[in-house]
């Protein structure tokens, strides 16, 4: 390397940091914020520089690199392993990639290889057709279920252990290929043993997918399950209340026709609030918004609407339900659309109980179906005189306290899933509404 002429050692240096750049950080764009770029890019370029001038260095540099976007990321398992895939793929396809040009260009790859222009020719073809490759890769991933927790780290160790095994395997041929003085028989022999790892990976990923997939259905099934029986057990209840009354309210008139025809108004008036009042607000308070959530026919809403309105009622909280016109079917999974409305509505409860006096507390929650889209419309009350509403998308943020602010986060990366869903939180004079849009 000592000889190497400054133009080469400059290509070598800027191929090493591209490479690895775009294969590690397209399959991590998600997690990636422009300062998280910036660091891994300097890791990137000081790596590449040590290792152009001691080769020796090439495990350290990806294991390094690898690592970092492990680090930054603050997913260790599952970033490192996407960072090996994004790096075996690439050297796959720079296979792949030699012989395309090769054939539409007529140069022989070790003529490309010593040759600066035609390196440079080369990496305007390879690095923008890597891009996108990674990012058509990246977009089928973002589409695949994701194991659940308990899952997730045997799997991905499992899967990261094999591919590390596969990146020593390749960085140890790429080495002696260079040794070599990268001879074509090696060359192809290469080619022939990456596409089988890339294979190998794929049949890998493939059983873990349907494993995952089969499991997510089963879950989100189960689920499903458990919302209706909940909401059936809690709407006998509430009906078999309502027949009590039903049963006693006879009972009732007579009661109240004896005080009546006995002229005895102060006993009725006691009556009347020592007895019938309980009974009445009880019922108001087990009954609520019944006739407004039978418009709603898709289940899981429903369910999780009724649940979460029970419990901002057990918490003193004046609860609305308006649902005008019937609403069949949301165009979004169900698991999300609960887990989106349960934080909204967490949230909701949270900031009421925050309010000392029970007259402010109020939670108004409707549902509108019209033409091509859905829209829930949530608000509610909060002792807070300003929100800042591009800080408590972050991370840790919220308006709550430190630590504290992990709802909000976790429905953008729901929502990065769909590009028919949008999402307007706002907060005008003390009112807090989060509207959710959902186009058909």
């Amino acid at each position: 390397m000592n000889g190497m002429t400054f133009p080469f050692l400059f290509t070598w240096i800027c191929s090493n940091t591209l490479s690895m750049f775009v294969s590690q950080a397209t399959l991590n764009a998600k997690y990636l914020t422009i300062k998280r770029y910036i660091i891994y890019l300097l890791v990137v370029i000081l790596g590449a520089t040590i290792n152009a001038f001691f080769p020796q260095t090439t495990y350290i540099f990806i294991f390094i690199n690898t690592i970092t976007m492990g680090i930054l990321t603050k997913r260790i398992i599952m970033c490192t392993t996407l960072a090996l895939i994004g790096y075996i793929i690439s050297v796959v396809y720079n296979y792949v990639a030699l012989t395309i040009f090769e054939y539409f260009t007529g140069f022989n790859q070790m003529t490309i290889i010593s040759n600066i222009k035609l390196q440079w020719l080369f990496y305007l073809f390879f690095f923008p057709t890597l891009y996108l490759l990674l990012k058509l890769i990246s977009f089928i991933i973002d589409k695949l279920p994701k194991p659940h927790k308990s899952e997730y780290k045997p799997l991905g160790f499992a899967l990261m252990s094999f591919l590390i095994i596969c990146s020593f395997i390749l960085i140890f041929n790429i080495t002696y290929e260079y040794i070599k003085g990268f001879p074509k028989d090696i060359m192809s022999a290469n080619l022939k043993l990456f596409l089988l790892f890339l294979l190998m990976i794929s049949i890998v990923l493939f059983i873990i997918i349907v494993f995952v997939y089969k499991d997510a259905r089963t879950n989100i099934a189960l689920k499903e399950m458990e919302h209706l029986e909940k909401y059936t057990s809690e709407l006998e209840e509430m009906y078999s209340t309502l027949r009590g009354f039903k049963h006693d309210y006879n009972n009732v008139l007579c009661s109240l026709k004896y005080y009546i025809d006995n002229k005895q108004y102060d006993e009725l008036d006691t009556y009347y609030k020592k007895d019938i009042m309980p009974l009445i607000n009880s019922l108001q308070e087990n009954n609520f918004s019944i006739e407004q959530l039978s418009n709603i026919r898709f289940t899981p809403l429903k369910s999780i609407l009724y649940f979460k309105m029970l419990e901002a009622t057990q918490n003193q909280i004046k609860t609305t339900l308006e649902v005008k016109w019937p609403i069949d079917e949301i165009n979004i999974k169900a698991i999300d659309l609960t887990r989106i409305l349960g934080i909204f509505i967490d949230n909701a409860i949270d900031a009421n109980t925050s309010i000392q006096d029970i007259s402010k507390r109020y939670l108004n929650i409707s549902c509108i179906s019209s033409g091509q889209k859905k829209v829930i419309i949530i608000n509610n009350p909060s002792v807070e005189e300003t929100i800042n509403l591009s800080s408590i998308q972050k991370i840790g943020v919220s308006s709550k306290g430190i630590n504290r602010g992990y709802g909000l986060p976790n429905i953008y990366s729901i929502l990065k899933k769909y590009d028919n869903v949008l999402m307007q939180t706002t907060y005008i004079e003390g009112c807090f509404t989060q509207t959710l849009e959902i186009l058909d």
